[in-house]
C-alpha cells in the first residue's frame, strides 16, 4: 500500500504549466509536492528533469530530504519555444524498503485555459446559440487519431452565474445526414455515438472529477470520479446529474445548450475561479475525435477554466 500510495500520491503538481493561445508555455512557474508515505524510511535523493528539445526548466534538479510521513513543495520556471507532445518527465526514488528504492516519474502538468463568461440572463436552451454569453468559443482541438480525417470544425463555449454552470456546443458535419444519434436512455452508450463530452473539477481540493457526455438529441452518460485513499480514481457510473439541455440543429451542424445546477455539486460559482477542466467532441462518421487536452480522468491532465 506504502509503494501505490507513493506511486499515486507521492508526487503531485500542485500548480500547471499554463499554456498559452499560441500552444506555447512562456516563464510558467510549476509547483510540485512531494510526500513521504513509508512510515520507516526517509527519501534522499534528488528530483531530475529530462528535457525534450525545445524545452527549459530551472532548476533542472533538486536535492530532496524527506523523513517519514513529511512533505514539502518545489517551484520550477518552465518554458517552451516548440510544440507540447512531448513534455518534460521528472523522477524521484522513493523508500521500499532497506536498501530499495523505486523509481517515480511524472510527466509535466500541462493545462491550456478555457473562458467562462458570467451570463447577464440565462440563456434559452433551445439549441439556437444567438445569447450574448455564447462567446469566446474554443476551437482548436488536438486530433485523437492522427491516421483518420480530423474533425469538422467546432465550438465549445462556457458561461455562468451564481447557482448554475452553462454549457454549449456547435458541431459542424459535411454530411449531417450521417450524423448518429440514436441512444435516448440515461447512461446509454452515447460516448459510441456522435457526441461531445467535458470532464469537470469544480474544487482542485476535493478532487471530484465529473465526466459528462451528451448526444446529439441531448442524451446523458455521466460518471462520478472521486480519489481513494490509495490514489486511484473511483468511478461511479450509477450517480446521476441534473441537467437541463436543448438541441437543435441546421443545414450545416448540430447544437447544444445545457445548464447544470451547482447545487448538486456543493459548489457556487463567482468570477476569478478556476475550475479544472477538459472536452472533446467525437465524431462517428470518421470515427475520430477532437480533444482540448489529453483525456483522462486524473486530475494532472486537466485545463483550467477561468471564470470571467
Amino acid at each position: 500500500l506504502t509503494l501505490t500510495k507513493s506511486r499515486y500520491l507521492g508526487v503531485e503538481f500542485t500548480k500547471p504549466a499554463l499554456v498559452n493561445e499560441d500552444m506555447k508555455v512562456e516563464g510558467s512557474t510549476v509547483g510540485v509536492s512531494v510526500r513521504n508515505y513509508h512510515p520507516g524510511l526517509p527519501i534522499d535523493d534528488t528530483i531530475i528533469w529530462e528535457l525534450p528539445e525545445g524545452w527549459t526548466v530551472e532548476p533542472l534538479s533538486v536535492p530532496v530530504n524527506l523523513p517519514p510521513g513529511d512533505s514539502a513543495r518545489y517551484e520550477f520556471a518552465v518554458s517552451s519555444v516548440g510544440g507540447l507532445k512531448e513534455p518534460p518527465e521528472m523522477s524521484l526514488n522513493f523508500p521500499v524498503r532497506e536498501g530499495k528504492t523505486s523509481r517515480i516519474s511524472r510527466g509535466l502538468h500541462l493545462a491550456r485555459q478555457a473562458t467562462c463568461i458570467k451570463a447577464g440572463e440565462p440563456p434559452v436552451l433551445d439549441g439556437v446559440l444567438d445569447e450574448a454569453c455564447w462567446q469566446d468559443a474554443e476551437t482548436d482541438l488536438l486530433v485523437s487519431n492522427e491516421e483518420a480525417p480530423p474533425i469538422d470544425p467546432t465550438h465549445f463555449y462556457f458561461a455562468f452565474d451564481s447557482e448554475n454552470l452553462y454549457l454549449a456546443a456547435r458541431c459542424q458535419d459535411a454530411v449531417m445526414d450521417s450524423v448518429r444519434a440514436e441512444v435516448a436512455e440515461q447512461d446509454g452508450p452515447v460516448y459510441s455515438e456522435d457526441c461531445v463530452g467535458y470532464f469537470i473539477q469544480p474544487d482542485s481540493l476535493k478532487k471530484i472529477v465529473y465526466q459528462i457526455y451528451f448526444n446529439p438529441e441531448g442524451a446523458v452518460y455521466d460518471v462520478r470520479y472521486r480519489p481513494g485513499t490509495d490514489g486511484y480514481m473511483n468511478h461511479d457510473v450509477s450517480w446521476d446529474g441534473d441537467y437541463e439541455v436543448g438541441a437543435g440543429r441546421d443545414g450545416e451542424a448540430w447544437t447544444i445548450e445545457m445548464k447544470i445546477p451547482l447545487s448538486q455539486w456543493g459548489i457556487e460559482a463567482a468570477s476569478g475561479q478556476n475550475w479544472g477542466l477538459n472536452f472533446r467532441r467525437k465524431q462517428a462518421r470518421i470515427s475520430n475525435a477532437g480533444d482540448w487536452q489529453p483525456i483522462s480522468a486524473d486530475t494532472q491532465t486537466l485545463g483550467l477554466l477561468k471564470f470571467k
